[in-house]
Protein backbone atom coordinates (compact mmCIF):
# COMPACT_ATOMS: atom_id res chain seq x y z
CA UNK A 1 0.00 0.00 0.00
CA UNK A 2 2.90 2.77 0.88
CA UNK A 3 4.75 1.74 -1.49
CA UNK A 4 1.96 2.36 -4.32
CA UNK A 5 1.44 5.53 -2.82
CA UNK A 6 4.59 6.50 -3.15
CA UNK A 7 4.66 5.53 -7.28
CA UNK A 8 1.57 7.82 -7.30
CA UNK A 9 3.78 10.59 -5.75
CA UNK A 10 6.42 10.20 -8.07
CA UNK A 11 4.20 10.25 -10.74
CA UNK A 12 2.56 12.91 -10.37
CA UNK A 13 5.82 14.70 -9.30
CA UNK A 14 7.10 13.69 -12.77
CA UNK A 15 3.88 15.11 -14.54
CA UNK A 16 3.78 18.29 -12.65
CA UNK A 17 7.34 18.56 -13.82
CA UNK A 18 6.01 18.10 -17.32
CA UNK A 19 3.73 20.52 -17.11
CA UNK A 20 5.74 22.97 -15.39
CA UNK A 21 8.01 22.81 -18.60
CA UNK A 22 5.32 23.56 -20.70
CA UNK A 23 3.78 26.30 -18.99
CA UNK A 24 7.32 28.10 -19.11
CA UNK A 25 7.53 27.65 -22.76
CA UNK A 26 3.93 28.99 -23.01
CA UNK A 27 4.89 32.17 -20.94
CA UNK A 28 6.32 33.99 -24.08
CA UNK A 29 3.04 35.07 -24.72
CA UNK A 30 1.57 36.11 -21.29
CA UNK A 31 1.53 40.01 -20.66
CA UNK A 32 0.85 43.11 -22.02
CA UNK A 33 1.81 43.84 -25.34
CA UNK A 34 1.57 47.17 -28.10
CA UNK A 35 -0.08 46.58 -31.08
CA UNK A 36 2.62 48.12 -33.57
CA UNK A 37 0.30 47.53 -36.83
CA UNK A 38 -2.97 45.57 -37.86
CA UNK A 39 -3.00 44.43 -41.80
CA UNK A 40 -0.56 46.34 -42.83
CA UNK A 41 -1.87 49.96 -41.31
CA UNK A 42 0.45 51.45 -38.43
CA UNK A 43 -1.71 51.65 -35.03
CA UNK A 44 0.51 54.59 -33.47
CA UNK A 45 -1.94 57.33 -34.16
CA UNK A 46 -5.19 55.70 -32.93
CA UNK A 47 -7.55 57.56 -30.60
CA UNK A 48 -5.79 55.76 -27.75
CA UNK A 49 -2.66 53.18 -27.32
CA UNK A 50 -3.70 49.91 -29.35
CA UNK A 51 -2.82 47.13 -27.16
CA UNK A 52 -3.64 43.58 -25.78
CA UNK A 53 -2.93 41.57 -22.89
CA UNK A 54 -2.77 37.59 -22.28
CA UNK A 55 -3.53 36.09 -18.89
CA UNK A 56 -2.31 32.78 -17.54
CA UNK A 57 -5.87 31.46 -17.33
CA UNK A 58 -6.48 32.04 -20.79
CA UNK A 59 -7.92 35.57 -21.34
CA UNK A 60 -7.33 38.32 -23.41
CA UNK A 61 -8.42 41.85 -23.18
CA UNK A 62 -6.88 45.31 -25.31
CA UNK A 63 -7.77 48.32 -27.12
CA UNK A 64 -8.26 48.56 -30.76
CA UNK A 65 -7.94 52.65 -30.76
CA UNK A 66 -11.83 53.67 -29.93
CA UNK A 67 -13.32 50.59 -28.51
CA UNK A 68 -11.64 47.83 -26.00
CA UNK A 69 -12.19 43.75 -26.61
CA UNK A 70 -11.71 40.99 -24.55
CA UNK A 71 -12.27 36.97 -25.00
CA UNK A 72 -10.16 34.24 -24.69
CA UNK A 73 -7.36 32.74 -26.39
CA UNK A 74 -6.21 29.49 -26.75
CA UNK A 75 -1.55 29.06 -27.32
CA UNK A 76 0.32 26.01 -28.62
CA UNK A 77 3.77 25.81 -30.56
CA UNK A 78 2.67 28.72 -32.57
CA UNK A 79 -1.18 28.28 -33.02
CA UNK A 80 -3.21 30.96 -31.62
CA UNK A 81 -6.94 31.04 -31.48
CA UNK A 82 -9.29 33.77 -30.38
CA UNK A 83 -12.88 32.79 -28.83
CA UNK A 84 -15.58 33.66 -27.80
CA UNK A 85 -14.87 37.80 -28.16
CA UNK A 86 -16.67 40.35 -27.51
CA UNK A 87 -16.19 44.17 -28.01
CA UNK A 88 -17.45 47.62 -26.81
CA UNK A 89 -18.81 49.73 -29.77
CA UNK A 90 -18.17 53.46 -29.53
CA UNK A 91 -17.49 55.83 -32.84
CA UNK A 92 -14.44 57.32 -32.46
CA UNK A 93 -11.83 59.27 -34.67
CA UNK A 94 -9.61 56.64 -35.80
CA UNK A 95 -12.26 54.17 -36.99
CA UNK A 96 -9.84 52.93 -39.53
CA UNK A 97 -7.03 51.61 -37.08
CA UNK A 98 -9.97 50.09 -35.55
CA UNK A 99 -11.38 48.32 -38.22
CA UNK A 100 -7.75 47.47 -38.87
CA UNK A 101 -7.00 45.74 -35.80
CA UNK A 102 -10.39 44.01 -35.58
CA UNK A 103 -9.56 42.33 -39.00
CA UNK A 104 -6.74 41.26 -37.81
CA UNK A 105 -8.18 39.50 -34.64
CA UNK A 106 -10.75 38.22 -37.14
CA UNK A 107 -7.97 36.47 -38.77
CA UNK A 108 -5.13 35.18 -36.61
CA UNK A 109 -3.99 31.86 -37.07
CA UNK A 110 -0.18 32.00 -35.88
CA UNK A 111 2.47 34.04 -33.63
CA UNK A 112 5.97 33.93 -33.57
CA UNK A 113 7.29 35.34 -30.81
CA UNK A 114 11.29 36.52 -30.55
CA UNK A 115 12.11 38.40 -27.50
CA UNK A 116 9.74 41.05 -27.25
CA UNK A 117 8.39 41.26 -30.62
CA UNK A 118 5.44 39.17 -32.04
CA UNK A 119 4.33 38.55 -35.51
CA UNK A 120 0.60 37.13 -35.74
CA UNK A 121 -0.24 35.32 -39.11
CA UNK A 122 -3.21 34.70 -40.99
CA UNK A 123 -4.06 30.73 -42.08
CA UNK A 124 -2.30 31.77 -45.26
CA UNK A 125 0.83 32.61 -43.46
CA UNK A 126 0.45 36.30 -44.39
CA UNK A 127 1.22 38.95 -41.47
CA UNK A 128 -1.70 40.00 -39.61
CA UNK A 129 -0.32 42.32 -36.59
CA UNK A 130 3.07 43.05 -35.12
CA UNK A 131 3.23 43.04 -31.15
CA UNK A 132 5.63 44.80 -29.12
CA UNK A 133 6.40 43.59 -25.43
CA UNK A 134 5.33 46.18 -22.81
Amino acid sequence: MIKNLMMAVACATVLTGCNCSKNAADNAIIGDWSIESAMGKSTLEGENPTTISFTKDGKMNGCASVNNFFGDYSYNKGQLTFNHVGMTRKMGATMEIEDAVTNAINNTATIKITDNTATVGDKQGNTVMTLKKK
